[in-house]
């Protein structure tokens, strides 16, 4: 075989591998969450500016993304620690946060993230996971945390606040 064929091939089979980490971690993280849709920025000021939450707080996001809500939080005067699945994202996030010593990415599913320290969790599950996450929420939480659960609630329970897509819990 040609060395122009061999390159080829070899050019062919890396194009492949790359799709298919990206469509893993892209893709199939659906079927343990939520997919990768970032908020907007403005949604997540109003959000922090019409909340009152105490300086210092410490704010989680369970499914960080890209490190809006994360950058956001800090700014605003909280620690903040995300949880992301997604190897590319969390790697992005934390470029992103690298400047900012009051946040932290964990690359970990959100099903396995510690919330019982959160004075407010931020959420972006999709509806089937919502009842079993609301159980984790409610089982790990100390009274009195928020969570902020955008564009999605949960089925039968009150919520205390609405703000723009983002419906607030008291626990």
């Amino acid at each position: 075989m040609a060395p122009v064929q061999r390159a080829g091939i070899v050019v062919v089979i890396i194009f492949w591998l790359i799709f298919i980490v990206l469509f893993a971690s892209f893709g199939l993280i659906v079927f343990l969450g939520a997919p990768f849709v970032p908020t907007k920025s403005t949604d997540i000021d109003e959000i922090f500016d019409e909340l009152k939450i105490r300086k210092g707080a410490l704010v989680v996001d369970m499914g960080s993304g890209d490190g809006r809500i994360l950058l956001s939080a800090v700014r605003h005067g909280y620690r903040a620690l995300g949880y992301e699945l997604n190897p590319f994202l969390a790697i992005f996030s934390r470029l992103r946060l690298r400047k900012q010593p009051d946040a932290k990415i964990v690359i970990s599913d959100y099903w396995r993230g510690d919330v019982t320290k959160a004075s407010v969790v931020f959420v972006f599950s999709a509806t089937p996971f919502m009842a079993r996450l609301y159980d984790k929420l409610k089982a790990e939480l100390k009274p009195g945390a928020m969570v902020i659960s955008y564009g999605f609630s949960f089925e039968g329970i009150k919520i205390d606040q609405k703000i723009g897509s983002a419906n607030i819990y008291q626990f």
